[in-house]
């Protein structure tokens, strides 16, 4: 079931909870090795409660979404939940752009951006989770079976990506363009 495409671009994602008309697509596999850095990154607005929406995933063990209105999850295999302070909420019916980023190696220090501003909530130093990872799909998680936590919203830009490309003039050029492509504000420079 494909999402449907919206004007002005992006892709309309409805989440019937049912696996036979719920909106989810393949995605180009990204396969992230152990100890590697990674920029994920979603623009999107969120349509409906913000609980374990998935927008990238590779099965149940291998998971990026919202979990409720303040919290994100990556799953590796191991979770790492990271809640953030009432400014970094998942706002519903408002486009954002959302970033997780792992650096460091085998230390795999991961932190979430929110339109440029980092995580400021317990885990601000960032949580840890180096493993590995494979992304796949859009939209779902356990596709195509046993699928769930179907994303409702509309996706406009998603995208990884990994290795040396990781750094921090990348994510701040990869963020400034995001932002004046959608309209949205920085909200504070890391």
């Amino acid at each position: 079931n494909q999402p449907l495409v919206v004007d002005g671009g992006g892709l309309d994602f409805e989440d019937t909870n049912n696996a036979s008309t719920a909106s989810h697509m393949d995605f180009t596999s990204f396969d992230i090795a152990a100890n590697n850095n990674f920029l994920a990154f979603i623009v999107c607005t969120i349509e409906d409660s913000v609980n374990a929406l998935c927008w990238l995933s590779n099965g149940g063990t291998e998971v990026m979404q919202f979990t409720n209105n303040n919290q994100f999850q990556l799953k590796t295999g191991t979770t790492s939940n990271m809640t953030h302070s009432s400014i970094f909420t998942i706002d519903e019916d408002k486009k954002t752009l959302f970033m997780i980023e792992r650096t460091n190696g085998s230390t795999g220090t991961v932190k979430v951006y929110k339109q440029g501003l980092v995580c400021n909530g317990h885990q601000n130093n960032g949580t840890t989770n180096p493993a590995d990872i494979t992304l796949s799909n859009v939209g779902v998680k356990n596709n195509p079976s046993n699928e769930s936590n179907w994303f409702d919203g509309i996706i406009y830009d998603v995208g990884v990506l990994q290795g040396s490309a990781v750094t921090a003039r990348n994510r701040n050029l990869i963020t400034d363009y995001l932002l004046s492509k959608h309209g949205l504000e920085r909200l504070a420079n890391d």
